[in-house]
């Protein structure tokens, strides 16, 4: 059993991250097939009736559920997924894995389609929810959460990553023929399968008494059948329909698409039930059409592959990350009321300022102490979508932050309804970009006679940079900021055009804010925000000085943030970032939490890090003192990059100069930011990482060169693990 990966150590049921459903038995099969090493089972409470399997997938202790046999729909994953987050109570995202019917032409037999969010959809729509009304007949409502950051996030990665070297997944399948050779070739090899797609309105010919042979269109007119090329199994991301019945109709399978923009790729029958309640990615293996047609014969390696890709995706996720998010179940002996870790637990940096001001909180330097207290106090609401109240919620309000930073910023928002699922909405999406983001660059740009910003900025344009450094007096400046070129010319631009500092940051806030407002306004029609009280919040560095803090404030008012509302006045609180930071991950811990423990944060910036020791003073309320006085410098991730830049500047010598600076932006961006740099000297990583040198011709440069490192070959340079 060792080369199976056996583990004789038992783990406790809180060690295990993460969660992954199964419907079949052939889906447990690949699941488990995928597994690095095999878990002992552990006992479960007399009302959990769940089959589990235990193991480890990369670094992240792994939980296969499976639906109980038969069983099949969103209520039945539904049902498994809560005794799942009961047992286990250390869950932070779940993954649903499985097959499912593709929608062709662009879906076929042996692909994988991964759930993401497409359009207003969150990545899983449940098409046969919704009611019947009068004169118009069905109307879908209501929607589904998408995956969480995490994934969403590793699945970006992922597919940069598949772009430049193609997936694993047919390394992971050959793996399994050596390890489980008794599962060869039904989940590992596809030559023998055949993809046949007839129209779709072409109704399968059974033929009576052929046995499983009617699987296989044997009694089906073959002449039908539509020609398409061959072609190697692909992974989609976009939108999979979920419902409690199974399509097998190709013409209704279109009908449903079509309500959906032509977007579905895949239809299945349990993702929909999870959604909501737990945070999930959903991976489908193809193995029918959705129509009358259904090959049972691809089932099994339709399960593998999915079971594959959702190892791959696995692999994208660090552990770091998944050790800092909040488990899905919150176990009552780790509730606080004075905390509301309900609210509160868990979150990172930007979600826990999205929720100020909580519960009470004291947080504080020695010597003094700040207090963040509610404006109203606590009172049984109704939430904003009409379903019950909750018992201690933040009032009807709308909680805006804003991680200002040097490089790129960010936004997330949370309205009471959200409070519910624990969920905080993260802005992805900002103009002048054709892919989601959680950040958006911190540039502005005058020159085209209105005020450009973040993606908007034009790679060659002069844009200005580092702006919330321009509040800082000459004195707090660091002798490496005011020696750098781009902060000069930015300070210079701004004199030479008579903006001041805050009045730049003012012009950046308010662009931000507008497009935040319009894209809460779009997320949540029904809402109508503007009768809801705004509470904004903007992160500053540990380091800074009152006065600093100060400009901040009145930039955000020169902004509009400030602005009279119907509503109400809006609020603003600046929060450091560290103590942000430090208070996600102390309530994370929850009852571990003890007073006289001292932990370390850092802040690890685009081009600053900040460093500070707090010491827990008092556990109810928390209270934080800053032990050590905090530190910083500029040494973030920007200088990473710009020594990439300059290696490449010296490897390829003067020809350089022909390089454009969109060319280098390019470069940065797609091959580095989202390349080389994310796995480089990672454990088991590769020896070598390619660049491709990029157009225009470059005459004078030698395309094949191993006379010196890094080598040059074939047009790419190989830098070295």
């Amino acid at each position: 059993m060792g080369d199976r990966g056996q583990e004789s150590a038992t783990l406790a049921h809180e060690d295990y991250t993460v969660g992954w459903v199964c419907a079949l038995p052939k889906e447990i099969v690949a699941a488990k097939a995928m597994l690095d090493q095999v878990h002992p089972p552990l006992p479960q409470p007399p009302h959990d009736s769940n089959n589990y399997t235990l193991g480890r997938v990369g670094s992240h202790n792994v939980v296969i559920a499976c639906l109980p046999l038969g069983e099949l729909g969103n209520n039945s994953s539904a049902s498994v997924a809560t005794r799942l987050n009961s047992t286990f109570p250390g869950i932070k995202f779940g993954i649903m894995v499985g097959i499912g019917g593709g929608v062709p032409p662009s879906v076929r037999l042996g692909d994988v389609v991964v759930s993401a969010p497409s359009n207003e959809f969150g990545g899983v729509v449940q098409w046969d929810f919704g009611k019947t009304e009068q004169g118009t007949g069905f109307r879908r409502t209501g929607s589904l959460n998408s995956p969480p950051t995490i994934l969403k996030t590793a699945l970006s990665m992922l597919q940069a990553k598949h772009e430049m070297e193609g997936s694993v997944v047919p390394k992971f399948l050959e793996e399994v023929e050596r390890k489980w050779p008794m599962l060869v070739p039904r989940y590992t090899r596809r030559e023998n399968l055949e993809d046949m797609l007839f129209p779709a309105d072409f109704q399968h010919v059974i033929i009576q008494d052929a046995g499983e042979g009617q699987n296989h269109c044997s009694g089906c007119d073959r002449s039908k059948l539509l020609q398409r090329k061959h072609r190697d199994m692909r992974i989609h991301y976009g939108l999979i329909a979920s419902g409690n019945q199974v399509v097998k109709d190709g013409i209704f399978r279109d009908q449903i698409n079509s309500r959906f923009g032509g977007n579905v790729l895949c239809f299945e029958m349990e993702a929909a039930g999870l959604m909501n309640e737990f945070r999930c990615v959903v991976v489908r293996g193809i193995c029918d059409y959705a129509d009358s047609h259904k090959p049972k014969h691809w089932q099994e390696y339709a399960a593998a592959v999915a079971a594959a890709t959702a190892k791959e995706i696995l692999l994208m996720v660090p552990k770091w990350d998944v050790l800092t998010m909040a488990p899905m179940a919150i176990p009552n002996h780790r509730r606080n009321t004075n905390l509301d870790t309900a609210s509160l637990k868990g979150k990172g940096k930007e979600d826990l300022i999205s929720l100020l001001p909580g519960p009470e909180l004291t947080v504080g330097t020695i010597g003094a102490s700040r207090r963040i207290e509610h404006q109203e106090p606590l009172r049984k609401i109704s939430d904003l979508d009409g379903t019950a109240g909750y018992d201690r919620a933040l009032g009807k309000g709308l909680i805006i932050s804003i991680d200002f930073g040097t490089t790129y910023s960010g936004v997330s928002w949370a309205t009471v309804a959200d409070f519910k699922h624990e969920s905080i909405n993260v802005i992805t999406k900002w103009p002048g970009s054709d892919s989601e983001r959680v950040k958006v660059p911190t540039k502005l740009c005058y020159e085209y006679s209105e005020i450009l910003w973040g993606f908007q900025v034009p790679s060659d344009a002069d844009s200005l940079q580092y702006l919330k450094l321009l509040l800082l007096q000459d004195d707090d400046i660091q002798d490496e900021l005011r020696e750098s070129m781009e902060f000069g010319r930015t300070k210079r631009t701004l004199r030479e055009n008579g903006i001041t500092a805050e009045d730049c940051i003012a012009d950046y806030l308010r662009a931000i804010w507008k497009h935040t407002l319009e894209t809460i306004r779009q997320a949540r029609p029904k809402y109508g925000i503007d009768a809801l009280k705004f509470h904004a919040v903007l992160t500053v560095p540990i380091t800074w000085k009152e006065y600093a803090r100060n400009a901040m404030k009145r930039a955000a008012s020169k902004a509009g943030i400030l602005d009279y509302r119907i509503a109400g006045p809006t609020s603003l609180t600046v929060v450091p970032e560290p103590e942000a930071a430090g208070l996600a991950a102390l309530v994370d811990r929850g009852s571990y939490v003890e007073a006289g423990n001292v932990f370390v944060v850092c802040d690890a910036g685009g081009r600053t890090v900040d460093v500070v020791t707090y010491i827990v003073a008092e556990n109810e309320p928390l209270q934080l003192q800053e032990v050590v006085k905090s530190d910083g410098g500029l040494c973030g991730g920007i200088f990473i990059d710009e020594a990439f830049i300059l290696q490449c500047k010296n490897r390829i010598g003067r020809n350089w100069s022909h390089y454009r600076a969109a060319d280098i932006v390019n470069i940065l961006t797609k091959e580095w930011e989202y390349g080389i740099k994310p796995r480089y000297a990672e454990r088991n990583g590769p020896d070598s990482y390619p660049l491709f040198i990029m157009q225009p011709p470059l005459p004078d440069l030698k395309m094949n060169d191993v006379s010196r490192k890094p080598h040059i070959k074939h047009k790419y340079i190989y830098f070295s693990g």
